[in-house]
């Protein structure tokens, strides 16, 4: 097996990479989207303020370790479900544009995630795909190969015999799924009017805490969790065409407290094109308007929410592009 070595968080990093200790059940295999060496991929997640982390990273040359595997990692985009709460990450390198080195980094990823099985005295039904646990397509490339190919792999290393390969499905052209619309509303010492997309901002705009943010859509589903002055990140939940706005415990995101940070992100219905979410908020105190967010994609300027820990906001916005 390659080398392994550690370049772990630090301490001060913990809150925002790895805050709870952790009893590992499964493993998580990723795709890095990016074409850099593990090296760099785990340098870059240590010492950035982001909640996006993960245990390892694997390329054609080495393996490194980022985070304890007694902590838990924000890795998964399922709040506080088993993907971030009670798996080992993988991220596999050079996934971008595939090739030779991806092709090795694979290998390399399939040999150790092998020998953490055999550690821990785990069967092969503890590897997981990223797309088990909150339905994203990750690992792209690993499964756009064929995701049992990849098992086999690690049963080769485990010294097991490998399981027929399915003949892939006819691969049917993805639909247009046409415009999605995207209501929301926010309650800051009352409820306001509905919004829908970018025909205006959610909330009173002038020095008025958002407290409670409803949304929804009206094709597929979205997801979202507010970070609030009382609690923090709050958990995940996903709506479809309607909200409560009387139901503060399930049918809306947020504790009553103002709201400081908001990530989201859509979901498209089986056999459509992709679209994403973008939404954007405002600070209370200086009026900024902090540029959107896609998703709650990481990089190129994202950093996975919109606004500052910290800070409330007071106006926001929303759509499906």
């Amino acid at each position: 097996m390659v080398p392994i070595r550690q370049n772990l968080v630090p301490e001060w990093n913990y809150e925002n990479k790895c805050p709870y200790g952790m009893d590992p059940l499964y493993i998580a295999v990723h795709n890095t989207a990016n074409d850099a060496p593990a090296a760099n991929e785990v340098n870059y997640m240590i010492n950035n303020p982001n909640e996006v982390s993960f245990h390892y990273a694997v390329d054609d040359k080495e393996i490194v370790q980022g985070v304890p595997e007694d902590r838990n990692t924000w890795n998964a985009g399922d709040g506080d479900g088993d993907g971030n709460m009670r798996s080992i990450s993988v991220e596999i390198c050079y996934s971008l544009s595939g090739g030779e080195r991806f092709t090795q980094a694979e290998k390399n990823a399939a040999e150790f995630i092998a020998s953490i099985l055999k550690r821990k005295g785990w069967g092969i039904n503890r590897v997981k795909k990223h797309q088990d646990f909150n339905g994203k397509y990750c690992p792209h490339r690993t499964l756009d190969m064929g995701w049992q190919r990849f098992l086999n792999m690690v049963r080769e290393f485990l010294g097991q015999e490998a399981k027929p390969i399915e003949p892939p499905k006819p691969v049917h052209p993805l639909q247009d799924l046409g415009p999605v619309d995207c209501i929301y509303q926010v309650f800051t010492d009352q409820w306001w009017p509905p919004v829908k997309n970018r025909e205006d901002w959610a909330g009173a705009g002038d020095g008025e805490a958002i407290r409670y943010l409803g949304i929804c859509v009206s094709k597929g589903t979205i997801s979202g969790r507010v970070y609030t002055e009382r609690s923090a990140w709050l958990p995940y939940l996903t709506f479809g065409r309607g909200y409560n706005i009387n139901d503060v415990e399930n049918g809306v995101l947020g504790d009553g407290s103002p709201i400081q940070a908001i990530e989201l992100y859509y979901h498209t219905p089986d056999g459509y094109l992709y679209k994403k979410a973008v939404y954007c908020v405002s600070d209370m105190n200086h009026e900024i308007f902090y540029p959107a967010q896609y998703d709650n994609e990481t990089g190129n300027g994202q950093d996975g929410y919109a606004g500052v820990k910290g800070v409330a906001v007071d106006k926001f916005q929303a759509w499906i592009e």
